[in-house]
Protein backbone atom coordinates (compact mmCIF):
# COMPACT_ATOMS: atom_id res chain seq x y z
CA UNK A 1 0.00 0.00 0.00
CA UNK A 2 1.02 3.57 -1.30
CA UNK A 3 0.64 6.80 0.90
CA UNK A 4 -0.02 10.23 -0.27
CA UNK A 5 0.91 13.21 0.93
CA UNK A 6 -2.46 15.61 1.72
CA UNK A 7 -0.22 18.41 2.97
CA UNK A 8 -1.70 20.53 5.53
CA UNK A 9 -4.69 23.05 5.52
CA UNK A 10 -4.50 26.37 6.92
CA UNK A 11 -7.67 28.60 8.46
CA UNK A 12 -7.70 31.90 6.66
CA UNK A 13 -9.51 34.67 7.82
CA UNK A 14 -12.87 35.00 5.50
CA UNK A 15 -12.40 38.69 5.00
CA UNK A 16 -8.54 39.21 3.73
CA UNK A 17 -7.21 35.32 3.97
CA UNK A 18 -5.09 36.05 6.72
CA UNK A 19 -3.51 32.92 8.65
CA UNK A 20 -2.92 35.16 11.53
CA UNK A 21 -5.56 34.46 14.08
CA UNK A 22 -6.45 34.27 17.63
CA UNK A 23 -8.60 31.94 19.10
CA UNK A 24 -11.52 32.81 22.19
CA UNK A 25 -9.91 31.65 25.45
CA UNK A 26 -13.66 31.41 27.47
CA UNK A 27 -16.16 28.63 26.98
CA UNK A 28 -18.33 31.04 25.21
CA UNK A 29 -15.45 32.00 22.44
CA UNK A 30 -13.66 29.12 21.97
CA UNK A 31 -15.51 28.66 19.14
CA UNK A 32 -14.56 32.61 17.98
CA UNK A 33 -11.76 32.88 15.91
CA UNK A 34 -10.75 36.79 15.48
CA UNK A 35 -8.09 37.91 12.59
CA UNK A 36 -5.32 39.96 13.73
CA UNK A 37 -4.95 41.88 10.78
CA UNK A 38 -8.13 43.11 9.83
CA UNK A 39 -9.89 41.84 13.20
CA UNK A 40 -13.04 40.01 11.96
CA UNK A 41 -14.36 37.81 14.04
CA UNK A 42 -15.98 34.84 12.71
CA UNK A 43 -16.82 30.93 13.29
CA UNK A 44 -13.56 29.00 13.48
CA UNK A 45 -15.87 25.08 13.24
CA UNK A 46 -17.67 26.77 10.51
CA UNK A 47 -14.18 27.47 8.40
CA UNK A 48 -13.32 24.07 9.54
CA UNK A 49 -16.19 22.40 7.88
CA UNK A 50 -15.28 24.61 4.73
CA UNK A 51 -12.02 23.07 4.46
CA UNK A 52 -13.44 19.32 4.96
CA UNK A 53 -16.07 19.95 2.12
CA UNK A 54 -13.15 21.53 -0.47
CA UNK A 55 -11.29 18.51 0.76
CA UNK A 56 -14.06 15.67 0.07
CA UNK A 57 -14.51 17.60 -2.79
CA UNK A 58 -10.68 17.21 -4.41
CA UNK A 59 -10.81 13.72 -3.59
CA UNK A 60 -13.59 12.81 -5.18
CA UNK A 61 -12.73 14.80 -8.32
CA UNK A 62 -9.23 13.10 -8.08
CA UNK A 63 -11.12 9.16 -8.16
CA UNK A 64 -12.76 10.41 -11.06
Amino acid sequence: MSTIDLGTAAIHCPKCGSTQLTKGDTPDTQDEGTCISCEERFSLDAEVRKIGDAFQEAVADALL
